[in-house]
């Protein structure tokens, strides 16, 4: 199939390369006629806050108004050297309207002819100037060697900026100090995981897996508080108090252990996989050093997810919901929604666990977090292989090696998947205590497998749904090692012991977490819901032959992400699928070579997986959801067990090949070559991520990460306006400010916070994203210099109070408060400042007076002008009306009336303001 696929791709390709019929050459000399200058604009990419000398790309939109063509290079001359051709050029613009050096020279080309009516968009990098100052950066077409639009009377584009002297480099000493605050953190968070886990060995571990105990610690005090957490979740006591308990209980486990003679051992075998867990460990959390306090790349959503539930649980139960209708807390309303979405506390308690010792806020030890799950994950390829399935020692540390460096897992360590980063941990070591329960099933290895599949289940119960066929796969492999020629006497008896140990494994998990099963029947319902629509309802996504990657070998990621996000070169098509096909057939080899018996449990895992790819490979026909899930999930969790059979199937070439003959020789350059180049590929593609996160921009970066400190200059009882237009950026704004009573002054596609005219006081205060392009409506204080103070900002973010006096003030900008002059709008000014009308959403708006009002100033947007009609106590007054903005300021009474003559559907009420007289 790849080659037919590669055979027709290159046929459609070739024929879509085909030259076409030859064009007609350029014209002589083309100089557009009068009238055709009229343009409009659009521009995006551009903030409005520089640094000097700052360098973006911006693209400008423009629009050809005019009935004529505008040319392109290619075809203004027949020259082609672009005389004559539309361009596009900027220039910078003092306040005063001087213009700056280096004004209009820079061009940016039509990519071809404009028609009528049409738009082309032009990509132009921009150089901010080199001193800071405010000034205007202008954009206009020019037709080369004849005229500039403007000189024609056309409109230019006119983008108001500040320039902002850069920021203070970070000091060496500040660097180091925030170098040492990743690797403490990194150490509180492994020493809490074997601290926890370490009185919990004796008890759960088998006899057999003691050459392991030591690896097994951490990833037992990660699902003991994983289970734990979990059982929690019920009680009203948030994670600062239950922690106390469960830290004294682990430390009496402790002192017993100890006492029993159990102590961390690190064999000399097991050393290497030691040093990779530590370069694992700091390969993900380095760039928390260089950049910020999150990795995540792109993952808003789900991080402020984990994180606010996170800070939640240390204060409050986990299942302690704030009342939605009554609650102003928009952190609070996070925290409750999320939980009634799903319970998945496991991996989020320890985040708070962490937090709680840490003293630290959930943010600053997310990506702490990741990397120590991430770091475990090559520990338990290594006892899975070594222990479990038996291979060759070298082959196993080769195997952990590769997942140190595996792309996939990397990418979910440096993403947001808090619960799939923690399964890719827990899932080899649950396999291994799967397989050695029904090898020999007493009580403490039922009980240890028991413990982790209901660990696996608190993170997300879907993988406790991808663990079903590979526990059938392993009892399917026992049950057939136990007949041992007694067939078919002895069959029904070997059947019975294997599913009473599976049945025992699954009671244990059930008592450890009994609402995880309810769950997991979700998480069924979830895949039903995937697999169940027709192929020509859905959209089909994630076929590896459409993106196969070296990097990816082993990730079999259909999904793009991987590759493309971190902006990785990609390889021919050709190279990618033979380097595919090579790996294929090594895990092949691999399983063939293996042991008898685990043979049946390494061949299942490749088809479990290309099953898992398959019947995820269709998206849900919801457009809501819009992709497959399940997919990425389940094809990562396999990424690394398929790397166990390949490195056994490369150590085997190796030593296959000491016999001194060439064929040896092929043998072990093959076996080196492949397993090198894959790792190599690996590391490489592990190296971009610094780049790439930069690029990417960290979800909360060091600019982002000054908001933590503003609680002192923002009064708690206050409302505040949020101006930021970035979802999910202003979520991240609030958790970071720690401010729950937001209004807010956009609409974005969810409804986040109340609109601003919806609150009940005065709002004094405003949170602007100053390099958002905010455009203040007419009346508003926060666009006038004079009329606010800036409390705090740095080169994103500015804090706003406003000094205007006003005693109320209904803002009517946000789009869900938006007030027509249609019909008669009533305004009272009694204890309250209320408008009423027909077209007042839900008919009534009003905010508190702090006392009695002597001025009413009214801001409104009438198109084509009229006549207002005031109505007031002692009768009506006429206001006559030009088109435009007008604020119009008129002496308080109980009840004011407008209404604007002729009506019109265009005119807007923008503003009402409650002011005192002068001087009060």
């Amino acid at each position: 199939m790849p080659l037919v696929r590669h055979v027709l791709t290159a046929f459609f390709v070739s024929v879509s390369l085909a030259p076409a019929a030859e064009a007609k050459g350029p014209q002589e000399a083309l100089v557009l006629p009068p009238g055709s200058f009229a343009v409009s604009w659009k521009e995006t990419g551009l903030g409005r806050t520089w640094v000097p000398g700052e360098e973006r790309r911006a693209s400008v939109t423009v629009k050809n108004l005019s009935p004529h063509a505008w040319p392109d290079a290619l075809a203004a001359h027949v020259s082609g050297d672009g005389r004559n051709a539309v361009r596009l050029s900027y220039c910078w613009k003092e306040e005063t309207g001087e213009p700056t050096e280096d004004c209009w020279r820079v061009r940016a080309d039509l990519a071809a002819s404009v028609a009528p009516g049409a738009e082309a968009v032009l990509g132009l990098t921009i150089t901010a100037p080199g001193r800071p100052g405010r000034f205007e950066l202008e954009f206009d077409l020019v037709q080369e060697m004849v005229t500039w639009f403007r000189l024609q009377g056309a409109q230019t584009l006119v983008v108001p900026a500040i320039v902002r002297p850069p920021a203070a480099p970070l000091a060496s000493r500040a660097r180091w100090v925030g170098f040492l605050r990743v690797v403490g953190a990194l150490a509180l968070t492994v020493g809490l995981l074997f601290f926890v886990g370490f009185g919990v060995v004796p008890l759960v571990l088998p006899p057999r897996l003691r050459g392991v105990a030591t690896m097994f610690m951490p990833v037992l005090g990660l699902a003991t508080l994983s289970v734990a957490g979990h059982t929690l979740a019920f009680a009203s006591v948030g994670t600062d108090v239950t922690l106390v308990p469960i830290l004294l209980a682990c430390a009496a486990l402790n002192v017993g252990a100890w006492r029993r003679g159990l102590r961390p051992r690190f064999p000399r075998a097991h050393l290497p996989v030691w040093l990779v867990f530590v370069v694992a460990l700091a390969s993900t959390a380095s760039p928390l050093v260089v950049m910020g306090d999150l990795t995540a790349m792109g993952g808003e959503i789900d991080v402020i997810t984990y994180v606010v539930r996170a800070d939640w649980m240390r204060g409050h139960g986990m299942l302690v919901q704030p009342d939605r209708a009554s609650s102003e807390d928009y952190l609070a309303q996070i925290a409750r929604d999320n939980i009634l979405n799903g319970l998945r506390q496991g991996d989020q308690f320890v985040l708070a666990a962490a937090g709680s010792l840490a003293g630290q806020r959930a943010y600053r030890l997310f990506s702490i977090v990741m990397s120590v799950f991430h770091a475990l994950a090559p520990l338990g390829v290594f006892a899975l292989a070594r222990h479990g399935l038996r291979v060759p020692l070298p082959a196993a540390w080769l195997a952990a090696a590769l997942v140190g460096v595996q792309p996939l897992a990397h990418y979910v360590a440096l993403n947001s998947f808090l619960s799939h980063n923690s399964a890719l941990a827990l899932f080899p070591f649950t396999a291994l205590a799967v397989l050695v329960a029904l090898r020999n099933g007493p009580r403490r290895r039922l009980v240890l497998a028991g413990l982790l599949v209901g660990a696996l289940s608190t993170f997300y119960t879907l993988y406790v749904v991808y663990l079903v066929p590979v526990v059938a796969l392993l009892a399917l492999n026992q049950w057939l090692g136990m007949l041992k020629g007694r067939w078919p006497r002895g069959a029904a008896s070997a059947f019975a012991r294997v599913a009473g140990r599976v049945l025992a494994i699954a009671l244990v998990s059930l008592v450890l977490f009994p609402v995880g099963w309810k769950q997991g029947l979700v998480g069924l319902e979830h895949i039903r819901t995937v697999t169940s629509g027709a192929v020509g309802d859905v959209a089909l996504q994630g076929n590896i032959l459409v993106y196969p990657h070296p990097g990816e070998a082993f990730g079999l990621v259909g999904h793009a992400n991987a590759a493309h996000a971190l902006r990785l070169r990609e390889v021919p098509r050709p190279v990618a699928t033979g380097l595919l096909a090579a790996v294929a057939l090594a895990i092949a080899w691999g399983i063939v070579v293996s042991a008898r018996s685990v043979r049946l449990v390494l061949a299942g895992l490749p088809l479990m997986a290309a099953a898992g790819a398959l019947h995820q490979r269709f998206g849900m026909g919801d457009p809501a959801i819009g992709y497959p899930y399940g997919y990425f999930k389940v094809v990562s969790l396999f990424a690394p067990l398929l790397l166990i059979p390949f490195a056994h199937a490369c150590v085997w070439c190796w030593r296959a090949g000491s016999t001194g003959r060439l064929s040896g020789l092929v043998l072990r350059v093959a076996a080196a070559g492949l397993a090198g180049l894959v790792f190599l590929l690996s590391a490489f593609h592990v190296r971009q991520q610094a780049p790439a996160l930069a690029f990417k921009h960290l979800v909360v970066d060091r600019a982002m990460r000054d908001l933590d400190g503003l609680g002192n200059l923002l009064p708690r009882d206050e409302g505040l306006v949020m101006a930021d237009p970035r979802w999910p950026g202003r979520a991240w704004t609030v958790y970071l400010l720690e401010h729950g009573n937001v209004f807010d002054r956009l609409k974005l596609g969810l409804p986040l916070f109340r609109p601003e005219a919806r609150s009940r006081r005065l709002l004094r205060y405003a949170f602007v994203a100053s390099d958002s392009g905010v455009a203040w409506t007419p009346g508003e204080p926060w666009g006038v210099p004079g009329q606010h103070d800036v409390l705090w900002s740095n080169q994103r973010f500015m804090l706003l109070r406003r000094t205007d006096g006003a005693l109320a003030d209904l803002r009517l900008s946000h789009p869900d408060t938006r007030v027509a002059l249609e019909g008669t709008i009533r305004v009272d000014t009694g204890r309250t400042l209320s408008i009423a009308g027909p077209a007042v959403p839900s008919g009534y708006l009003s905010q508190e007076l702090e006392w009695a009002a002597d001025w009413l100033e009214l801001t409104l947007t009438a198109p084509h002008g009229g006549v207002l009609h005031v109505g007031r106590g002692s009768g009506t007054e006429r206001q006559p009306l030009s088109a435009g903005t007008h604020t119009l300021r008129f002496p308080a009474e109980p009840v004011l009336t407008f209404e604007l003559e002729p009506p019109d559907e265009e005119a807007r009420l923008w503003g009402v303001k409650a002011l005192p007289a002068a001087g009060r």
